[in-house]
């Protein structure tokens, strides 16, 4: 679905707590990094039907999505 929405997983990461130096959130299990080609792109995956027929089980599968916002430099 990411790719249908001109997306990419850039890394999927499982790191240790001994990894974490600092943290106001607590020990994350997995960590996703997500790109889109455009704003409009990543809110064309966000209202994708497919993916809103399948939100309860992102919900019952994960504790918090934490959104940021960047511009390539």
């Amino acid at each position: 679905m990411l790719q249908r929405h001109h997306g990419e997983l850039l890394y999927r990461v499982r790191p240790p707590a001994s990894s974490v130096v600092a943290t106001t959130l607590g020990y994350p299990y997995e960590i996703h990094l997500v790109t889109f080609a455009t704003r409009a792109d990543f809110e064309a995956y966000r209202d994708d039907p497919e993916r809103q027929r399948h939100l309860s089980l992102k919900d019952q599968s994960i504790e918090r999505v934490l959104f940021i916002e960047g511009a390539a430099l």
